[in-house]
C-alpha cells in the first residue's frame, strides 16, 4: 500500500484521516470476506470485495458516528456506481477466465456497486435478520471457497426461522431470487411514477443514458419504499411494495391530496426514480421554500437523479437547472456533492460552445460560491465537525476552479504568506491554495512547489504539491513537466503518473500539452514507462473523457489513426474514442435545449440557424456513431474545466 493510505501526521488533510482508516477497516474485513470465507473464482469476487466496501463505512460508523460516512456512501460509492454502470460493462457476478479478464473487474461496479446492492439488501431486511445471516454465512462456510448460493441459502435460512410467513417478496420467492438480478444482470432500473386518479402508476425499465437506445427489456426485483408530504416517514426503509422482475407496471392506491410523493427512501434502492410534471413541480416548491422537510439523502438523490435524467432524455433540464436553486437555503453538505459533481459534468461537456458554455459556467459558479461561504465560514469558526473540514478541502477546489472571486482571494492569500514567510496553511485548504499559487505564478513559483513535492516527507503534502504542478497555464512549463516522465532520473514515482495525467486533463492547456505529448511520445513513452502500454493506453482514455473542442477532438482522432500503434494500442484506442463520440451526441441532443432554457428570448429562427451552423462539423463524426457502449476505466471527481 501507499505510505498515504496508511500514515498521517499533523499536516494531513481531514480526508487523509479518513481514508486511513477506511482502508484499515477495508483491508480488516477481507479477514472474515476473503481470507475465512474464500470465493470460488474470480467471477465471484465481489463477495470479497464489496463486503469489504460496505464495512468500510458501515463499521467506521459505528466507531466514529459524528463522521456521518455512512451519509457519505451515498455520494461516493452509490452515486459513483449509478454513473459508471449506466453504461453497463458486466454483472457483478462476471464471466472472467484469463488474466487480463480478471484484472478488469477489479472496477467500480466490484466494489461500489457491490456494496450498495449490499446496503440494499440491509435496508431490505431489519439489522438483525442482516446480522444474523451474515453469521450463519461465516460460521457455515469457514475455510472453504463458496459463491453466490451460500450467501443467500443463509439469508433465506435465517429469515425462514424467524417465522417470515411467505418468504421476503411472497409465496415461494427467495433472497436468491430478489438478489440473482440485481448480480447476475448488468445495469440497473429507473422506475416512473405517475399520478392517474387515485393511484400511483408504477413502470420499470433499465436506465440508458446514450442514443441511440438499445432494444432492452431486462426487469428487475425492485423493492419500493416511499413517502408522501402528508405522511413522511422517511426513516422506515424496509420496502412496502415489491416489483417483480415479471412485472414492468404495478399500482399502488394513494389517498387524495396527499402531496408530493418520494421514492427510495435514502437512497436504499440501486435504482433512479423519475416523476410525472405535477410531482416534479411539487418536490421542487418544497425544497425551495423548506428543504429539511425532505431527508437529506433524498435531497442529494433528487439532485442526481434529475441531473442524469435530464442527460439521458427522460427529463427536461428545466427541472433540475430550477431544482438545483434550492441550494441558497441547503446547510448541509452532502447534497451539495451531488450539485457539485452533476453540475460539473455541464461545464465539462459544454466547454466547446462559447455563449452556453459560459452561460453554464457563470450558473455552475454562483452555485459554488453559495456553498464555499457556506463551509469557509464554518470551518473558519473551526465548528471541530469532521465533514466540515473535509467538504472545505473539496468545495474550495471547485470554487477556486471556477474562479470564485472569495476562494482564489483567499487562497492566494494562503500561499503568498506561505511562499514568502514559511507560514503554515491549513491542511484541508492547502490543495486550492497551491494550485492557485501555480496557476497565477510563474516557472519560479512552479520551481518552488516542485522543490516541495520533492523535499516534504509529508504524504499528504507531497500529493498536494504533485496536484498543483498541473495547474500552470503556461503550455511550456506543462510540457517540461511531462517530459520529467520519459527522464531515467525521474524523481516522480511511476505510481503517481495517472495521478499526473489525470490532473493534466483537468484544463484546456493541459489537454493540448498532454494530447501534444502523446502526439510525440509513444514509443519513447512504452520503453521509459513501467507498463508503458497500459500508461499510454491510460492517458488516451482520460483525453478522450476531456476533449470538447472541434481541433482537441480533431487531433485525438489522428493519434488513434497513426499506422504504427501496436494492436493492443488500436484496441485500446479504439474502445476509448467511442466516449468521445457519445459526449458528441449528448451535445448535440442537449444543445439546443439547454440554450433555450438560458436564452428564453431569443427569436427561433436565428437560433435553428446558429445552432445548425454550430453543428456542421460534427455530422460525419454523430455518422459513425457505436451503439456498443464502454464506460471509461478512470472516474475523476470534483473535475471542473475551465
Amino acid at each position: 500500500f501507499r505510505e498515504i493510505y496508511l500514515l498521517v501526521n499533523e499536516k494531513s488533510r481531514e480526508k487523509d484521516k479518513e481514508t486511513v482508516i477506511t482502508v484499515v477497516q477495508h483491508e480488516l474485513s477481507h479477514q472474515w470476506f476473503g481470507n475465512l470465507v474464500t470465493c470460488s473464482w474470480w467471477s465471484y469476487l465481489w463477495l470479497n470485495e464489496a463486503f469489504a466496501t460496505l464495512f468500510e463505512y458501515f463499521a467506521v460508523q459505528a466507531a466514529e458516528p459524528n463522521w456521518r460516512i455512512g451519509d457519505m456512501f451515498v455520494i461516493e460509492q452509490h452515486q459513483t456506481a449509478l454513473a459508471y454502470d449506466h453504461r453497463p460493462k458486466h454483472p457483478l457476478t462476471a464471466s472472467v477466465n484469463t488474466p487480463k479478464e480478471i484484472i478488469e473487474i477489479f472496477d467500480t461496479i466490484t466494489y461500489s456497486k457491490g456494496a450498495s446492492i449490499l446496503r440494499m439488501l440491509k435496508h431490505s431486511l431489519d439489522d438483525d435478520i442482516f446480522r444474523s445471516s451474515l453469521s450463519l454465512y461465516l460460521n457455515n462456510n469457514k475455510f472453504t471457497s463458496v459463491e453466490p448460493k451460500h450467501l443467500w441459502n443463509s439469508f433465506d435460512n435465517v429469515i425462514f426461522e424467524a417465522s417470515y410467513k411467505s418468504g421476503l417478496l411472497g409465496d415461494k420467492v427467495t433472497i436468491e431470487d430478489y438478489m440473482n438480478s440485481w448480480t447476475n444482470q448488468a445495469g440497473y432500473p429507473v422506475i416512473y411514477v405517475e399520478t392517474i386518479n387515485d393511484n400511483l402508476v408504477i413502470t420499470q425499465k433499465r436506465f440508458q443514458v446514450d442514443f441511440p437506445r438499445v432494444d432492452d427489456n431486462t426487469l428487475w426485483y425492485i423493492g419500493l419504499s416511499y413517502t408522501t408530504e402528508k405522511n413522511k416517514q422517511f426513516h422506515f426503509l424496509q420496502p412496502t411494495v415489491w416489483m417483480k422482475n415479471t412485472e414492468n407496471k404495478i399500482t399502488i392506491p394513494r389517498s387524495e391530496n396527499s402531496g408530493w410523493v418520494i421514492f427510495n427512501l435514502q437512497s436504499s434502492g440501486f435504482y433512479r426514480v423519475n416523476y410525472d410534471t405535477k410531482n416534479w413541480d411539487l418536490i421542487i416548491a418544497q425544497m425551495k421554500n423548506d428543504p429539511k422537510e425532505i431527508h437529506v439523502l433524498n435531497r442529494a438523490q433528487l439532485v442526481d437523479d434529475a441531473f442524469n435524467l435530464a442527460r439521458a432524455g427522460e427529463l427536461s433540464y428545466s427541472v433540475p437547472l430550477t431544482l438545483v436553486s434550492y441550494l441558497v437555503k441547503e446547510d448541509d453538505f452532502i447534497p451539495m456533492y451531488s450539485v457539485m459533481n452533476s453540475m460539473s459534468y455541464l461545464v465539462k461537456r459544454f466547454r466547446r460552445c462559447p455563449t452556453t458554455g459560459r452561460q453554464i459556467k457563470e450558473l455552475v459558479k454562483k452555485y459554488a460560491e453559495i456553498a464555499y461561504e457556506k463551509v469557509k465560514y464554518l470551518y473558519e469558526i473551526n465548528d471541530g465537525k469532521h465533514l466540515t473540514k473535509t467538504s472545505m478541502n473539496a468545495i474550495s477546489n471547485w470554487a477556486c476552479k471556477l474562479e470564485v472571486e472569495s476562494c482564489v482571494k483567499s487562497a492566494s492569500n494562503y500561499f503568498n504568506a506561505w511562499q514568502e514567510n514559511s507560514t503554515k496553511i491549513p491542511s484541508d485548504v492547502k490543495d486550492a491554495a497551491f494550485c492557485i499559487g501555480v496557476k497565477n505564478g510563474t516557472q519560479d513559483t512552479w520551481n518552488t512547489v516542485f522543490q516541495l513535492y520533492l523535499k516534504t516527507s509529508s504524504t499528504s503534502e507531497k500529493r498536494s504539491a504533485l496536484l498543483a504542478l498541473a495547474c500552470s497555464t503556461d503550455s511550456k512549463i506543462l510540457s517540461n513537466y511531462l517530459s520529467l516522465l520519459l527522464n531515467d532520473d525521474c524523481p516522480i514515482r511511476t505510481q503517481d503518473f495517472l495521478t499526473v495525467f489525470a490532473t493534466l486533463v483537468s484544463t484546456p492547456t493541459g489537454i493540448n500539452v498532454t494530447t501534444e505529448f502523446l502526439q510525440n511520445n509513444i514509443n519513447k513513452s512504452i520503453v521509459k514507462m513501467w507498463k508503458g502500454e497500459e500508461m499510454i493506453a491510460d492517458m488516451f482514455d482520460m483525453l478522450a473523457s476531456a476533449v470538447a473542442t472541434n481541433v482537441e477532438i480533431d487531433e485525438l482522432k489522428a493519434i488513434k489513426n497513426l499506422d504504427y500503434l501496436s494492436p493492443a494500442l488500436k484496441t485500446a484506442f479504439n474502445e476509448s474514442y467511442k466516449e468521445v463520440e457519445l459526449n458528441s451526441n449528448y451535445f448535440e441532443r442537449s444543445h439546443p435545449l439547454l440554450h433555450k432554457w438560458f436564452n428564453p428570448n431569443e427569436d427561433r429562427s436565428a437560433q435553428s440557424s446558429a445552432i445548425s451552423n454550430l453543428y456542421l462539423p460534427f455530422n460525419f463524426i454523430i455518422l459513425s456513431l457505436f451503439s456498443i457502449v464502454i464506460l471509461l476505466k478512470n472516474n475523476i471527481h470534483y473535475t471542473v474545466y475551465l
